[in-house]
């Protein structure tokens, strides 16, 4: 049986415009690292449209795929979600390889493929 690990949890959520285009570009696709935390040394595919990632309640981001670029926006929690050690807010920002995101206490790496 599964139990519950505190700390970051890592929600994948695709939405679909209608396209049957793939979300992610061909090759290696880009991720983010977890690099605090239970999940630490972990990475995580960014394949889908929207990938949504925190802890509910606490806070929560959504890193979006636009054409060939990501952005990143504070979804929702009492925490703000930071980027490079500045607050989000709920407009997207883009991100840049090796962009550091912290959220819940969670210190996270994006890494462009």
């Amino acid at each position: 049986a599964a139990t519950a690990t505190p700390g970051l949890a890592i929600v994948v959520t695709t939405l679909t415009s209608g396209t049957s285009r793939p979300a992610a570009a061909p090759g290696a696709p880009s991720f983010i690292r977890v690099l605090t935390g239970a999940a630490a040394g972990r990475d995580v595919p960014l394949v889908k449209v929207v990938t949504t990632i925190g802890k509910p309640g606490v806070a929560v981001a959504a890193i979006t795929k636009r054409q060939q670029r990501y952005v990143v926006a504070h979804v929702s929690g009492v925490e703000s979600t930071k980027l490079n050690g500045a607050p989000l807010g709920q407009d997207p920002v883009p991100l840049q390889n090796g962009d550091h995101l912290e959220l819940a206490g969670i210190q996270l790496q994006f890494k462009q493929g």
